[in-house]
């Protein structure tokens, strides 16, 4: 993967080191996902790779992250990369990101992005 790019591959996926650390599956309508797992150097590649297509589409871009349970500085890194791509024709929106997931999104800022709406669990309105 290339800065500022999102792979090209589809259909279920998980790490290439078949470990099982992150799922990332349609759920519902076409624009959404939900991943579980752990969104790290191992798995980023895969996730970009099965997010490409919507990613390329005009749109809010939903990714349920509550079953996500580590992101690293890779997995941000590709938040920011998709953010990117869809700016202007669409939001990121993050829901229910939990304990270190929900921190360090926090912490590098991305719950202020104009672009990025983070929802979390009992919440009437994100942003």
């Amino acid at each position: 993967m290339q800065d500022g790019e999102v792979g090209g591959r589809r259909g279920p996926r998980e790490d290439p080191l078949g470990s099982g650390r992150l799922r990332v599956e349609r759920s519902g309508a076409p624009r959404e996902f939900r991943l579980s797992g752990e969104l790290d150097l191992a798995t980023v590649d895969g996730a970009a790779d099965e997010l490409a297509s919507a990613v390329v589409e005009d749109g809010d871009l939903s990714l349920d992250l509550a079953s996500v349970s580590f992101i690293d500085s890779s997995g941000i890194r590709l938040l920011l990369q998709i953010y990117r791509t869809l700016e202007g024709r669409g939001r990121l929106i993050l829901v229910s990101p939990q304990g270190q997931v929900a921190d360090l999104l926090r912490l590098m800022g991305l719950t202020r992005v104009e672009g990025v709406e983070v929802i979390q669990p009992g919440a009437q309105d994100g942003g």
